[in-house]
Order: structure tokens, then C-alpha cells, then sequence
């Protein structure tokens, strides 16, 4: 791994870097937010963030699904004021187009295409789900995929971002269910209390 501590000095690299720093820090906290939309758009923020890094990368598959991922979740923060928004097929309209992205950019990157878009599949399922566990469960399970992806694009602050991730979804999926047992016994102590 000693990729991670070489540096270039390059402005090219620079600006890939403090971007991926920005990506880092907006993405893992995201995970931390108890709002869903506030989770939307900090994530949102990121994709921006990682949009610009990947172009920069010559990663234009990653390019695509970040700008996908900023409309979808976009859509899915307006999805209980839009009634065509709150149905299943938004998810599988979102997945459609993932799934077209590959179709586009499958000459440039060959079968590395398939692993972001499978990713993003996974993770626009997961977040259309309104349960917060099973929310982050999905992008828990789409993380590795991203990992693999940054390596192989040369992202290597996407690739120390998806560790903290991973890191971060565990950590707040174990807060919800602790905040939910909590829940449930304050409940079972009032309904004995009557």
C-alpha cells in the first residue's frame, strides 16, 4: 500500500486531493445525521465533491453515477411532496439509468464500469428505504465496490473514504438499534407503569 504515502506536487494531484478531503469529511458525517434529509444532503454535497474529483481522475463512469446520484437524491428528498416520487418505480427509473451508464462508458473502462454501477444499484435501492438500518445496511453493502473502484481509479482518498464509511454505517447502525432498544424498554416500563 505504499501508493497511499506518495504524494505529487502537481496541481492536478493537489486539487484531486483536498477535494478528496472534502469528499471524506461530508460523506462520513452523513451517516451520523438522524435526518434522513439532512443525510441527503450533506451526501449530496459530496457527490458533487467526488463528481469534479473523478472527472479530474479520467473515471468517467464514476462521473455519470455521481451526477445520477445527485438527482436521485434530489428526487428522493422531495419524494413526500411529489406523489410519482414515492413510488417503486423510482428506484427501479434510477437503477434503469445506472444500468445505461454502463452501455456509455463500458469502451473507455471495460468491466471495471460494472462494479460502480453495481454499487450504485445496491445503494439507490437501500436509500429509498425510509427505515434507517436497512438504509445504511445497503450502502454498507455497496461500499466495497466503491472501494475496489477507487484503487483502481487512482482515488485514494475515495478508497480511505469508504473505510471510514464502512466505519461510520457501523457505528450508526449500532446507535440506532441501541436508541431503539432504549425505545422499547421506556415503552414497556410506562405501558407496566398503567
Amino acid at each position: 500500500m505504499h501508493f497511499l504515502f506518495e504524494f505529487s506536487t502537481a496541481p492536478k494531484d493537489i486539487a484531486v486531493f483536498i477535494i478528496g478531503i472534502g469528499c471524506l469529511v461530508t460523506f462520513v458525517l452523513s451517516f451520523q445525521m438522524k435526518k434522513r434529509k439532512n443525510l441527503l444532503i450533506l451526501q449530496s454535497i459530496s457527490l458533487v465533491l467526488f463528481g469534479i474529483q473523478y472527472f479530474l481522475l479520467g473515471a468517467y463512469t464514476a462521473v455519470i453515477l455521481e451526477v445520477i446520484c445527485i438527482v436521485r437524491n434530489l428526487v428522493y428528498y422531495y419524494r413526500d411532496k411529489v406523489k410519482w416520487f414515492n413510488t417503486i418505480w423510482t428506484p427501479i427509473v434510477f437503477s434503469i439509468v445506472a444500468g445505461l451508464t454502463l452501455i456509455i462508458t463500458f469502451n473507455q473502462e471495460s468491466w471495471w464500469a460494472l462494479i460502480p454501477v453495481g454499487a450504485n444499484i445496491i445503494q439507490t435501492i437501500g436509500l429509498y428505504m425510509r427505515k434507517e438500518i436497512p438504509n445504511r445496511l445497503f450502502f454498507l453493502a455497496g461500499s466495497p465496490c466503491w472501494l475496489i473502484y477507487n484503487i483502481h481509479t487512482g482515488s485514494y482518498m475515495g478508497l480511505i473514504t469508504e473505510v471510514l464509511n464502512e466505519i461510520s454505517i457501523i457505528i450508526s447502525v449500532i446507535r440506532l438499534i441501541r436508541e431503539r432498544k432504549k425505545n422499547i424498554e421506556l415503552i414497556n416500563r410506562e405501558t407496566k407503569m398503567d
